[in-house]
């Protein structure tokens, strides 16, 4: 049996896991798949997250985050499992607030982050002893936090506060007319728009030192975006930027002992008009000889590409691993254990997974067959064991333990054997050509009981990015770092009996990087979605005459301009979209346009304002009749919403535009969540199908929807009206 197949073959462990019944609730060997799947069940989905295998390979530390839709957020527990798989995971402790544990590279003690008494802190916890101890207490809270190897100090990072000149400008007593600086300035200094704003905030580097308890600053001038300790623990490898207006970033090196700073790569430009190579995400080789990091050359870095550099310390050398494999970087992660080999975790075709690369000639190999999604890998000590979370589209995430690379698999926790109980739909794959023949990809949920032969009503969603990739995991549209990125109720809509179609069309990551670009960022996406939809209907799987169309952030900035390109949509819903490109050129600051939106867009707008309304959607709505359901949080683009609103109502087309209060880009509060999901539901089931809930609390949507249907009706008569009028 080969090693794809033991992988994969875990009957023994699945027969063990049905006897001890792990961790939460029945066994889904023993449950009935007979519940109907209800707006609030995904909210039940138990996320992993944090995930350390203890150095010497017998532990695992875990965050489970679970969603308390009655308190309106979200719940982090810590927890800790033998990796023999013959016990039940362990509260690590009592509170509600901690996450990111670590291991002590000695294994006796884990340091963790709490928001327990407010901003987060660094707790360290003695296994010995059980007793917890706080060791920070920075105003602005801890970022992130890394052991030494000697485990007696630990570097962590935290902001400074920085209020930049504006802020501080309209807030000052005199209240004094304020100077605008447009390459700096966009609409979220205006809006007040909090994340945006502690953008401004550099992130600063401090060592904490346990036999004095004290903590000490490191390298003042460094804005620090990421660190990594060399083997001995006598140096930190840093990705920075310094120097006026952060102008000089790359990567430099700094001594714990002489607390000297040396650069040993720069990026730095001479103007803010042009691109500049990056260095980011340091890493060391195990002997202390070499620092790899993520290289993106000119032109690349606002990609999701890039190549493997390492710089020998030896002879003061920088080189590329050049791959013999058509590798795109999507969100890496590096795991060096042995000189000659990095183990990376990457996403390919939209499945992840754990990759071997030779330094030595840049020979990739995965390791397994990789048909879903596994991801936070974490080894012992020695490397000769991994941790990992495994799912897929049809199966929830756990916890498995390997030995590396692979030779055997163990499950180690059911923490979501209880969605087994629900008829969740099936998802599978699907290909196309589209309109210049190149294949493209994505994902079909089929409507509970479905039939060949028998054509659905077909739901299309749009992703953002636009270089995110919709993955093989079981929230697909989801962060790493938990929680929907904007919920949208793919299986829920499934269970309605409606197709769903998810296409990951060009510039999507993960595919390549002749993938990802385009000669056109609407042309092509629009023609993969068109042709995606036109394969489904010679399928007969999806009733041209029933189509709607949904889509986030990019995908609303793209749903729109097929939508009103092409006439066969019978309802939409965007969230956090852009319709005016000469506008949003406007609200954003001077060095996006000119370095990506320019590039984008051919020019700017005042050179040449019709290629900007040419790509502008609320330019082409006339005539449209598709119902539109616009959302958007208060702290983000809601603004820009208003001009599709706008051009809605005017155009004579159903429309309806909900802004959630004190949101962002993504909605993370539980409550909102839940709202907008009913209220997908209920718009397409509605205006696609013409039905309607009977739940008294929605009657009042109903009526709304009702009038704007009619007050649009009249809108387009009497347009139409005087256009007749006119013409005579």
């Amino acid at each position: 049996m080969d090693e794809i197949v033991q992988r994969h073959f875990l009957t023994r462990v699945i027969v063990l896991a049905a006897f001890l019944g792990l961790f939460f609730g029945e066994n889904p060997l023993f449950a009935q798949q007979d519940a109907s799947l209800q707006p609030e069940d995904p909210f039940s989905l138990k996320e992993i997250q944090g995930l350390r295998l203890s150095p010497n390979g017998q532990e695992v530390l875990f965050t489970v985050r679970e969603t308390n839709l009655n308190d309106d957020r979200n719940v982090n527990t810590l927890w800790r499992i033998s990796t023999n798989g013959e016990s039940l995971p362990t509260r690590l402790t009592d509170s509600e607030k901690d996450y990111e544990p670590q291991w002590s590279p000695d294994g006796r003690r884990v340091a963790l982050l709490s928001v327990r008494d407010g901003a987060p802190q660094i707790f360290v916890l003695n296994l010995a002893t059980g007793k917890m101890e706080k060791v920070t207490n920075v105003p602005l809270g801890i970022s992130s936090f890394k052991w030494s190897p000697n485990s007696k100090s630990m570097v962590f990072a935290s902001s400074e506060v920085n209020r930049s000149s504006y802020e501080q400008a309209t807030t000052a007593k005199e209240k004094k007319g304020v100077v605008i600086d447009k390459m700096t300035f966009s609409f979220f200094q205006l809006i007040r728009n909090q994340l945006f704003l502690s953008l401004d905030n550099p992130s600063r580097l401090w060592l904490y030192d346990f036999a004095s308890g004290t903590s000490e600053q490191l390298s003042k001038d460094l804005n620090v975006e990421d660190y990594s300790w060399s083997p001995d623990g006598r140096s930190l490898a840093i990705a920075a930027s310094s120097g006026l207006n952060n102008s000089s970033r790359g990567i430099f090196i700094y001594s714990v002992e002489s607390r000297n700073t040396k650069q040993i790569l720069q990026n730095k430009k001479e103007s803010d008009l042009e691109y500049y190579p990056t260095y980011s995400d340091p890493f060391w080789s195990p002997d202390g000889k070499s620092v790899a990091l993520i290289y993106r050359r000119p032109k690349e870095a606002g990609s999701s590409d890039g190549s493997i550099g390492i710089y020998s310390l030896n002879n003061d050398k920088f080189s590329v691993i050049e791959t013999k494999a058509n590798l795109e970087l999507y969100n890496p992660a590096f795991h060096w254990i042995k000189n000659e080999e990095i183990y990376l975790e990457n996403t390919y075709r939209a499945n992840r997974g754990l990759f071997s690369l030779s330094v030595k000639d840049g020979t990739l190999r995965r390791i397994g067959e990789t048909n879903g999604y596994e991801n936070s890998f974490s080894f012992s000590m020695d490397g000769r064991q991994t941790s990992f979370v495994s799912q897929s589209m049809q199966t929830p995430p756990e916890i498995f333990i390997a030995e590396t690379p692979y030779r055997t698999a163990k499950k180690l926790t059911s923490l979501n054997q209880h969605l087994a109980r629900f008829r969740l739909p099936k998802t599978v794959p699907i290909q196309w050509l589209s309109k210049d023949g190149k294949q493209v990809e994505g994902w079909l949920f089929k409507p509970l009981n479905f039939e060949e032969g028998k054509a659905y009503p077909l739901l299309v969603m749009l992703h953002g990015g636009p270089t995110f990739v919709v993955a093989d995991r079981f929230e697909p549209y989801a962060s790493d770092r938990g929680g929907w990125i904007w919920p949208y109720p793919f299986r829920l809509f499934a269970a309605r009996g409606y197709a769903v179609f998810v296409p990951n069309y060009r510039g999507t990551g993960s595919y390549g990087k002749s993938f990802r670009e385009y000669s056109d960022e609407f042309k092509e996406p629009s023609d993969d979605i068109i042709s995606g939809i036109s394969f489904l209907i010679q399928k007969g799987i999806a009733d041209p005459k029933l189509v709607g169309i949904m889509g986030h952030s990019h995908g609303a900035l793209l749903g729109p301009s097929v939508m009103a390109h092409n006439r066969m949509f019978k309802a939409s819903s965007f969230a956090e979209g852009v319709g005016n490109l000469i506008t949003s050129y406007a609200y954003v600051h001077g060095r996006h346009n000119l370095t990506e939106g320019e590039t984008r867009s051919g020019g700017h707008p005042y050179d040449n304002p019709q290629r900007y309304i040419e790509r502008s959607s609320i330019f082409h709505f006339k005539g449209l009749n598709t119902a539109t359901l616009l959302e958007f949080g208060e702290q983000s683009a809601a603004i820009m919403g208003l001009e599709i609103l706008s051009s809605l109502w005017r155009q004579g087309v159903p429309h309806e535009m909900i802004i959630y209060p004190k949101a962002g880009h993504n909605l993370t509060s539980p409550i909102q969540q839940l709202e907008s999901i009913n209220r997908n539901l209920d718009w397409f089931d509605y205006w696609m199908l013409g039905k309607r809930d009977s739940s008294p609390t929605k009657q009042d949507q109903y009526t709304r929807w009702k009038k704007v249907s009619d007050d649009m009706k009249r809108m387009r008569e009497g347009d139409q009206g005087r256009s007749n009028r006119t013409s005579k």
